[in-house]
């Protein structure tokens, strides 16, 4: 194995996905991304974006690379936060959708909505709480970081989605 691959999957979380651009930054370009496709390392799931052969990868391992490695400005919240952080059991049962907040003018990329997820995922853009810099703190998710919105957020995030 290359000494390029070894480090990269080494410092691959596990359950993400990789985009192209973070791949670069690791010395990895497009050309070199396609051979270790055609090798059986790395799997495609859209244009500029890959995953390691056999993980599986859901929703949170998709916003991992939204938020680290893409710096889009979203994060879960509402009542998915709640969810994430562990108070689950005061909700009531079922699937629900995984809700994201971003700011205004942040769109997902169509390689994250032409995947399958577990869940379905909405996007909800806003202003509303843009000026809150304290809006989110990092939770392990999977084996890996997500910020997601605090208790007190996620609350106003709730309150926010109801018509």
């Amino acid at each position: 194995m290359s000494s390029k691959l070894n480090k990269l999957l080494q410092q691959w979380p596990p359950q993400t996905v990789g985009t192209l651009r973070w791949l670069s930054r690791s010395g990895i370009d497009r050309r070199l991304a396609d051979k270790y496709v055609r090798s059986g390392w790395l799997e495609r799931l859209g244009h500029g974006i890959y995953k390691r052969t056999g993980a599986t990868i859901d929703w949170a391992g998709a916003v991992q690379a939204l938020q680290s490695q893409l710096g889009l400005a979203l994060h879960p919240g509402g009542i998915t936060a709640i969810e994430l952080r562990g108070y689950a059991h005061y909700l009531g049962f079922g699937g629900r959708e995984v809700v994201l907040f971003g700011s205004t003018g942040v769109k997902l990329p169509a390689w994250f909505k032409d995947q399958s997820w577990s869940r379905q995922v909405s996007l909800v853009t806003t202003r509303v709480f843009a000026e809150n810099n304290k809006a989110t703190s990092p939770l392990e998710v999977d084996g890996f970081e997500l910020n997601v919105a605090t208790l007190e957020q996620a609350a106003f995030e709730m309150m926010y989605l109801v018509p």
